[in-house]
């Protein structure tokens, strides 16, 4: 006779290297990885020229308020392309940046901002380092 709750009490048995395998999040693709890096180079301009008062600084924040403010799919490299493909709430995503670079600066935040091991996720090869904004030295 087939005893049920019997079966249930057997033993599962796992291999060693099953049980120590870290879950690896899917791989993206080539065109998703670019995509990242797009977006991570908006978010890092953002943070590194949002206090900037040069004209090169404001002008890389202007493109990326730009760029973040168009509600347009119909190019591949938009952000609202980009959220779509990558997953993100892109509302989310856009009130967050639009917020940054629309922050009134503090006194504290005259000072040169460091973002201590900024790590670029796009690409195969991961860059850590430190991100200091370039700043003008007043004469």
């Amino acid at each position: 006779m087939h005893d049920p709750a019997g079966s249930l009490l057997q033993p599962d048995f796992v291999l060693p290297e099953q049980y120590f395998a870290a879950p690896r999040p899917p791989a993206l693709s080539p065109e998703r990885r670019l995509m990242l890096a797009v977006l991570e180079e908006a978010v890092l301009t953002v943070l590194k020229y949002r206090h900037d008062h040069g004209t090169h600084g404001r002008r890389l924040l202007r493109d990326v308020e730009r760029w973040v403010a168009e509600r347009d799919v119909s190019w591949p490299f938009s952000f609202d392309s980009i959220c779509g493909a990558l997953h993100l709430d892109g509302e989310y995503v856009r009130r967050g940046l639009l917020a940054l670079i629309h922050r009134p600066a503090t006194v504290a935040a005259e000072r040169p901002t460091v973002f201590p091991f900024a790590r670029r996720v796009a690409g195969r090869r991961h860059k850590v380092g430190l991100l200091v904004p370039h700043r003008k030295i007043a004469r």
